[in-house]
């Protein structure tokens, strides 16, 4: 399990580029905005002559969803699908900025407190979630977008009947 929201793969296929950008836009629909409702494609996006980007269409709010970039080089016996997976840009500043604010928090709290009492203790001081919250969030948002990033990697193997080059 990887530590940070973010993937490289490489899939190899005996499909030419042309089969592939065909099933992928099979799969993909134009990108509508902000609320897609249309139910009967998996993911929505731009795809153009050998690249896409894409995101996968859920009927839930996630901020972990993986940006899906993808570039498709034909070789001489196989082609190879190159495929980034990341964390929008936009959700990285929040998750910045939410833990900014966590550590700005607790440095708040332990200085009350230590000019109110020379004797700190675990017992009077509640501001112990406040670390902890910084340690999880992250952790949340890694546990989330792998989910998503493995729905997609499993759609991906068997759309392009490929196979995971490491």
């Amino acid at each position: 399990m990887k530590y940070l929201p973010y993937e490289n793969l490489t899939y190899k296929t005996h499909l030419s580029k042309e089969e592939i950008l065909k099933k992928l836009s099979d799969k993909v629909e134009p990108k509508r905005g902000i609320f897609p409702d249309n139910g009967y494609q998996p993911y929505e996006g731009t795809i153009s002559e050998n690249t896409f980007k894409i995101r996968r269409i859920i009927e839930y709010r996630n901020l972990s969803l993986p940006c899906i970039k993808g570039k498709i080089e034909e070789n001489q016996d196989s082609t190879l699908i190159y495929i980034k997976m990341r964390l929008y840009p936009f959700v990285i500043v929040i998750l910045c900025i939410w833990s900014l604010f966590m550590a700005l928090g607790v440095l708040v709290f332990i200085t009350m407190f230590a000019q109110e009492t020379q004797n700190l203790s675990l017992s009077n001081l509640p501001f112990f979630s406040f670390p902890l919250l910084i340690i999880i969030s992250p952790i949340v948002v890694c546990k989330a977008f792998h989910y998503e990033g493995n729905k997609s990697k499993e759609f991906f193997e068997n759309l392009f009947k490929a196979e995971r080059v490491e």
